[in-house]
């Protein structure tokens, strides 16, 4: 029971609702590209112009879907991911970073549920909390990644190269407004950007979940009465929690081995 508790516990539930969150981002949206009935150029339009009903009739309900179920499992993401990120310290700075992300998914998920051509100033609302919530999120978030050892270093340099296209594209709505062009590439560079950072830390949380084939111990196992030994694969800190390392262990037919 003890070590049921212990793997429920260690289980990459971050990795899990993370990859979930960019996995059904990416699908609703892909579906609402191809359904989008003119070309779709980032110089020209908004990301948000695909969850427009009059604008893209048949593909707006899956780019909204997509927004809600992103914001729905980043939530959690956030939320496992602090365990996951808490024993390197600076518990407080981390809290922080994962108040950030879960405000930033409450409004990813709200954005969808009040799309533009449904309540522009609501909707504006929500969009901008994205925004604003997200670059606070991914420096500290990331300065954390930048420190911990064990995970991959490229997350912290592309976490900060997506807080920097974030920045750059509030920036521009500061200085211009919500003007096509430049404005809108940065839009949809912070967006994919966003979600691809999901998705590498999600995927790099799940490697270290993964056994390590050199941390593999052969362990002989009596089969039965007979004399004959399988050998079972365990990891080394398993056995010594179980007691097992250094044990002689026999089968009835006489024979034995020291683990």
């Amino acid at each position: 029971m003890a070590a049921a508790t212990e793997n429920r516990k260690q289980f990459p539930w971050a990795a899990v609702f993370g990859l979930s969150s960019a996995a059904l981002f990416a699908a609703c949206t892909a579906a609402s590209i191809d359904r989008f009935p003119a070309r779709l150029s980032p110089g020209e339009m908004f990301v948000s112009i695909l969850g427009m009903t009059k604008l893209n009739p048949e593909g707006a309900a899956f780019f909204n879907a997509g927004m809600v179920l992103c914001g729905a499992f980043g939530i959690p993401f956030f939320l496992a991911l602090y365990p996951v990120l808490a024993p390197i310290g600076r518990r407080r700075f981390l809290a922080a970073g994962v108040l950030m992300g879960i405000v930033n998914s409450l409004s990813v998920a709200m954005t969808g549920v009040f799309p533009e051509d449904v309540n522009l100033e609501v909707h504006l609302y929500w969009s901008y909390s994205i925004f604003l919530s997200v670059i606070p999120m991914l420096i500290v978030v990331n300065a954390i990644f930048r420190k911990a050892g064990g995970f991959s270093r490229f997350i912290g340099g592309f976490g900060f190269l997506a807080c920097a296209v974030n920045a750059v594209f509030v920036g521009l709505v500061i200085r211009d407004g919500l003007q096509p062009g430049l404005c809108s590439v940065m839009e949809w560079g912070a967006v994919s950007g966003y979600v691809l950072w999901i998705a590498i830390v999600s995927a790099d949380v799940a490697r270290r979940y993964i056994p390590n084939p050199s941390s593999l111990t052969p362990l002989p196992v009596d089969a039965g009465r007979g004399d004959q030994l399988r050998t079972s694969l365990l990891p080394t800190p398993a056995l010594a929690k179980r007691g097992l390392v250094g044990r002689r262990v026999g089968d009835e037919g006489g024979h034995c081995s020291r683990i």
